[in-house]
């Protein structure tokens, strides 16, 4: 699928992010608090912060990092509300939200919302028509680099809430932090709550633990890149 670009099998990669018109939508997440820009031929539709889950009384849902619905256009503490034949509420037992966080590393406790907006990650969401994908080795012949980063796999929530990351160009996260996320809800925000995990694709054949960071402790590169 990677080498053959002649085929039809390479467009088949692109038709979650696939408008009618046959442009692509592709979503950058910059894990800073400035909205980034758009690679060259694409055009942005919207900025936002990168919401990557919620959940509501013990259940929940994921967004990929590549779909445009994880590039929220505000930030809240919870962005729904539950709804049942008497009224609608916010803020009931077990609802929270999870969001990319701008650090590398964070030692800090509880933040109120107001901080926690400026430790979220931003996001831009880009249309364009140029193939982008992620490559596990450099770009091939006839690609153009967009940047270097690790793939992140998957995220488990203290909650209970498995949130994939798809392995698409936009989980190719250049901040690698061990917890790359962080929970909040109406009354503020969290990073690295008791019970949470970030999953990393690895070269590593080893079990031994490591204190290092995740890239020095042999998580796998990737490489996002647009055809030429």
């Amino acid at each position: 699928i990677i080498t053959d670009t002649s085929t039809n099998e390479i467009t088949s990669c692109y038709n979650q992010n696939t408008t009618a018109t046959g442009a692509n939508t592709y979503v950058i997440h910059s894990q800073t608090n400035t909205a980034p820009t758009c690679p060259t031929g694409y055009d942005p539709l919207w900025t936002g912060y990168s919401l990557i889950a919620v959940t509501g009384g013990g259940a929940g849902t994921s967004f990929s990092l590549d779909s445009p619905a994880s590039c929220r256009p505000n930030f809240q503490g919870l962005p729904f509300m539950e709804c049942s034949n008497g009224d609608c509420d916010v803020q009931t037992a077990d609802d929270y939200s999870y969001w990319l966080h701008r650090f590398s590393t964070i030692n800090s406790p509880r933040a109120t919302l107001t901080i926690g907006r400026g430790w979220a990650s931003r996001c831009t969401v880009c249309l364009g028509t140029q193939p982008i994908l992620s490559f596990p080795t450099s770009c091939p012949t006839g690609w153009t680099q967009l940047r270097q980063g690790t793939q992140l796999l998957f995220m488990n929530g203290g909650t209970g809430s498995q949130m994939a990351a798809d392995g698409g160009p936009s989980s190719c996260l250049t901040k690698t932090g061990r917890i790359p996320f962080m929970e909040c809800d109406m009354g503020g925000c969290d990073i690295g709550t008791n019970h949470d995990y970030a999953y990393w694709s690895t070269t590593r054949t080893s079990n031994q633990p490591s204190n290092a960071s995740v890239s020095a402790s042999g998580g796998r590169s990737c490489y996002v890149c647009m055809k030429d």
